[in-house]
């Protein structure tokens, strides 16, 4: 309701067609959040805010689900905003749903493994791999799964939410690997 409240407040009775992009979009999430339904979809919600809306929207989602527990679904690709509100995340590509799980799951599984090509490939060979990108002799292997033993001829990282997205819709440069 802060953010309603600072839209009357700037803007008087103004209708909403008077408003920014990014208020447009406060009133609508605000009118969907206020209807407690038990389903509630909002796709791209953040369109048009800048930092400090965000942060204000994700606030107002978070007491909005403690007040009404229920089921909220947020399509965004601002995907590591979203991370610190979301329970369960999934990853649809052209229609086909890709991944459903926690969040901790990724945390906990997804990785790049880089180094020596045959150092890399022996280190992942038995792993669930999701993408790879190869520079010369050396390789980057991007894996869900289990991350093998530390080695000195191996960097193991965690994949970022973002990347981990990347990887599991499996586009680079507009092109399908």
């Amino acid at each position: 309701m802060i953010a309603f409240k600072q839209v009357t407040k700037q803007y008087g009775q103004a209708t909403v067609f008077h408003l920014s992009l990014g208020m447009k979009t406060m009133v609508s999430t605000i009118i969907c959040l206020a209807n407690n339904k038990s389903v509630v979809l909002l796709d791209e919600p953040i369109l048009g805010f800048d930092a400090i809306m965000r942060v204000e929207f994700y606030n107002m989602l978070a007491e909005s689900f403690r007040k009404h527990p229920r089921i909220i679904i947020v399509s965004t690709h601002i995907i590591e905003e979203i991370a610190k509100t979301i329970q369960k995340l999934i990853i649809i590509d052209k229609g086909s749903v890709r991944f459903f799980d926690t969040l901790q799951s990724v945390e906990t599984k997804a990785f790049s493994i880089s180094g020596l090509q045959k150092d890399v490939q022996a280190a992942t060979q038995n792993l669930n791999i999701i993408g790879q990108d190869i520079i010369g002799g050396l390789v980057t292997t991007y894996i869900f799964d289990n991350p093998p033993e530390q080695t000195a001829s191996l960097e193991i990282r965690p994949l970022s939410l973002q990347d981990f997205f990347i990887q599991m819709v499996g586009h680079k440069g507009g092109t399908t690997r």
